[in-house]
């Protein structure tokens, strides 16, 4: 599922009997149910014409590789859902080491590391402006939108202490860190593989696929 290999999947599947549940894969003391691998293939692209032009058509392939692995899940597994949830804050919470958000209940300060926060208003941003970043570390999708749709400006300048942190910018380095691990992956021009103690891949992309996700949220939202 990870190569986008759906000829190889049929052949991993066909001992096993239909209707089965959904498999998981256990690491990091959290189950990931395996169609939110297949999800994150989706999340991780979004749209192939953003790719660099010598990827485009590579990832184009991925995307139609993944929609038959979907069919085969489909096919084969029972009572799961390509419109789940997937968990990240949980994921987070839990101190997994792949999603990196512990902060639920952390207050502004807490965020911007700062004792008073009147100060992140100096180049102009608004408190829904603050509100998105906090949103953003928090991993919380559905508060990130609500805020968006009330004016929540992406790409707002928020001072701190003589620096300039922008929502938008946040996202796009965490996604582009990801994106040096496992794009590659997604582009069939490596090889991912998952062991015992090896499932890096993994966890990668289904960070990938949450920071590509948001950051897609957030550039609908830009004013430039």
């Amino acid at each position: 599922m990870l190569n986008t290999a759906p000829e190889r999947l049929r052949k991993t599947l066909a001992t096993i009997p239909d209707g089965e549940p959904m498999p998981a894969l256990y690491t990091w003391s959290v189950y990931i149910p395996l169609h939110f691998i297949t999800m994150s293939v989706e999340r991780a692209i979004q749209q192939p014409e953003g790719w660099q032009s010598g990827y485009v058509e590579k990832v184009r392939e991925t995307l139609k590789l993944n929609e038959e692995i979907k069919q085969i899940l489909i096919d084969k597994f029972s009572n799961f859902s390509f419109d789940d949830e997937i968990p990240y804050i949980d994921y987070g919470q839990s101190g997994a080491g792949f999603i990196y958000s512990d902060e639920t209940d952390a207050s502004i300060e807490d965020v911007f590391w700062i004792k008073d926060k009147s100060q992140l208003t100096k180049f102009g941003a608004t408190q829904l402006d603050i509100d998105l970043y906090v949103a953003v570390c928090k991993l919380q999708v559905k508060e990130m939108e609500r805020l968006l749709k009330l004016g929540a400006n992406p790409k707002a300048k928020i001072y701190n202490d003589g620096e300039e942190w922008e929502t938008l910018d946040r996202v796009a380095a965490e996604a582009a860190y990801l994106g040096t691990m496992i794009n590659l992956v997604l582009t069939h021009d490596r090889t991912a593989t998952v062991g015992i103690d090896h499932d890096g891949d993994a966890t990668t992309l289904i960070s990938l696929g949450l920071y590509e996700m948001m950051y897609a949220m957030l550039i609908k939202y830009c004013n430039d």
